[in-house]
């Protein structure tokens, strides 16, 4: 966010390996299909990468309480630690009230 504008243009998307087929179910809702995957990385190497980028920032999300949760999750399970000391910007909220004008 610069200028109280958020530029889409910087966003990063990352796939995370999974020997896991997609179920057509999940595509449907989430689009991620096979393909995106081959590609993918660890989810270490997503999550270091989401920490380095979050140092000194807030994170938008929308519906950041799944996000939140995520992180974490893996933060407990994987070091003992709980919780990340950031601010999150949930969008979900502005969107169910710009749906209603």
């Amino acid at each position: 966010m610069s200028n109280l504008t958020i530029n889409v243009h910087t966003a990063r998307q990352l796939f995370i390996e999974t020997p896991d087929k997609v179920k057509a179910e999940t595509a449907i809702i989430n689009h991620i299909v096979p393909e995106m995957l081959q590609n993918g990385v660890s989810l270490d190497s997503a999550m270091w990468q989401l920490f380095e980028a979050a140092k000194n920032k807030v994170l938008i999300a929308h519906g950041a309480m799944i996000e939140s949760e995520f992180v974490n999750e893996y933060l407990h399970e994987k070091y003992g630690i709980n919780g990340l000391p950031v601010m999150w910007l949930d969008t979900l909220p502005w969107r169910k009230q710009w749906r209603s004008r």
